[in-house]
């Protein structure tokens, strides 16, 4: 009897859950805001060297990560285009179509996504982990944070099969917490936050640094996120050139594509034994934009 009782109030919990999400998500009219983390003043973590700083990578990390997604076709906007500061309250709104970008994007998402770096003060600790809210600020509902927390689950499953091939030597996946975020509790969408690496980390520093790198990170969130929500389902804003920030570091790589360009080559899958991981996925399409071009993986033998 008591089993029965705790899975009829485990089912109430998530259909409350799922009818909260869906009156969010009927009004969404473009599938991701991305959020690059901190800029301007912000400068973020700093990285072991003291040089390197987060605001600069987790920019750099989003733009690979909109280059990934839009080649899956969803239609996404960018909380912070350039070096510049954004309050929390800010990307927060703007998430919920209360505000637009400087660029003039406004709308309501299906998921927003928040990508950042973490810091320690001893060096030796390192990591990756997706957050989602402990609660969230714009309903009573204790439940409410629960949409998010499956979505951070379904996205970190991905990322971090990216993270094991990235931060090979010094990879360790902390998982899926609960935190009490500004970004994440006062948005009125699914919220996610993603802390790819420990940059205080000499290692972990070091290769995130590396644009091959930003682009398989990128390209694991984006595998999640594939999982999480459907792409082209929404009434999404037509797709228009975003508009070139001082600081910004490549302001090609941020022009919105709603299909692959031609002459895109298809990238077949990959499993090369990293912890059992597949990437990227059979289908997807990739460009370098004018980048380094992505890893290609071959089997080599030295002759005895």
């Amino acid at each position: 009897m008591k089993t029965t009782l705790k899975l009829l109030v485990f089912a109430l919990l998530v259909a409350s859950m799922l009818a909260t999400a869906s009156r969010v998500l009927a009004q969404a009219t473009v599938d991701i805001w991305l959020d690059a983390g901190h800029g301007g003043g912000d400068t973020g973590t700093p990285g072991y060297d003291h040089v390197r700083v987060e605001k600069n990578i987790a920019l750099q990390v989003t733009t690979q990560t909109y280059n990934a997604l839009t080649n899956l076709g969803y239609s996404v906007y960018l909380t912070r285009l350039g070096d510049y500061f954004v309050s929390l309250g800010d990307r927060a709104d703007m998430a919920g179509g209360d505000l637009a970008n400087v660029n003039g994007d406004r709308a309501i998402c299906q998921l927003f996504i928040s990508l950042h770096m973490d810091g320690r003060e001893d060096p030796a600790k390192l990591g990756s982990t997706t957050y989602a809210p402990r609660f969230k600020l714009y309903t009573k509902k204790k439940n409410a944070m629960l949409s998010s927390f499956f979505d951070a689950n379904i996205v970190h499953d991905k990322f971090i099969q990216n993270a094991a091939i990235v931060f090979q030597g010094c990879h360790r996946n902390i998982g899926v917490r609960f935190a009490d975020y500004q970004v994440l509790r006062e948005s009125k969408v699914n919220s996610i936050l993603v802390e790819s690496c420990i940059l205080t980390n000499q290692c972990q520093q070091n290769k995130i640094a590396i644009n091959g790198n930003q682009a398989l990170i990128g390209q694991g969130i984006a595998a999640g996120v594939s999982f999480a929500i459907t792409p082209g389902s929404l009434a999404a804003p037509a797709p228009a050139a975003v508009a070139s920030i001082v600081g910004d570091p490549d302001p090609a790589k941020l022009m919105r594509r709603a299909t692959p360009p031609a002459g895109a080559s298809q990238i077949q899958a990959m499993s090369e034994g990293f912890e059992d991981t597949t990437f990227p996925p059979p289908g997807w399409t990739t460009t370098t934009l004018g980048g380094a071009p992505a890893y290609q993986w071959q089997r080599t033998s030295d002759t005895l």
